[in-house]
């Protein structure tokens, strides 16, 4: 993890427009599809909203809210797209990565509406993380982001 020269408030802001372009719009569809009478939805929504108590939400963010966003992007960002950029250019490495990533969510495979849409919404963040990190030349914001748009709405 570095600054790559530049302040601290550049890749926070970096990260919170990111989420603001990227992971807002999201959260705003997960949301409208939540409420919708769109089917059951993934199983793992209906978990989210009957947890409750400390041990839950202290899992959760060890499982999903914290680690997983910073060992992702340390991988996916930091290792594998900058060596696939000296292999197939930024915009490959960026496309190759971000289709590899929505596939590894597995809990969406469902030819429903619901789960479609998400893969769709996880590609486009992958493809804005990538590109977030390949313009700043840190992983600062897209962790921050990535951070952002994995904690749960409607708590």
């Amino acid at each position: 993890l570095t600054v790559a020269g530049k302040p601290l408030r550049y890749h926070v802001l970096w990260g919170l427009e990111l989420f603001a372009l990227i992971g807002l719009p999201t959260k705003f569809i997960v949301a409208w599809m939540q409420s919708a009478d769109l089917g059951e939805g993934p199983a793992h929504w209906a978990m989210l909203e009957s947890g409750s108590g400390p041990g839950f939400w202290v899992f959760m963010a060890v499982s999903s809210y914290a680690l997983p966003p910073l060992f992702e992007e340390l991988y996916l960002r930091g290792y594998a797209q900058t060596r696939l950029t000296g292999v197939m250019g930024p915009a490959g490495a960026i496309g190759l990565l971000s289709v590899l990533f929505a596939a590894a969510h597995t809990q969406y495979y469902a030819l429903e509406a619901t789960s479609l849409t998400m893969l769709a919404l996880i590609f486009v963040a992958a493809v804005a993380n990538g590109v977030a990190r390949h313009v700043t030349g840190s992983l600062l914001a897209p962790i921050l982001a990535h951070v952002l748009v994995n904690l749960p709405i409607g708590v």
